[in-house]
């Protein structure tokens, strides 16, 4: 599971799909991430 770790210790958790520019979409606790 891709993820990035912050420097206060938090995991967030990322998809990557496809190719171009990325666009950055971020939500919290209860949702998923699908």
């Amino acid at each position: 599971m891709p993820t990035i770790t912050t420097t206060d210790g938090v995991n967030i958790f990322y998809k990557d799909w496809g190719s171009g520019q990325p666009i950055v979409f971020s939500h919290g606790w209860p949702l998923t991430a699908d």
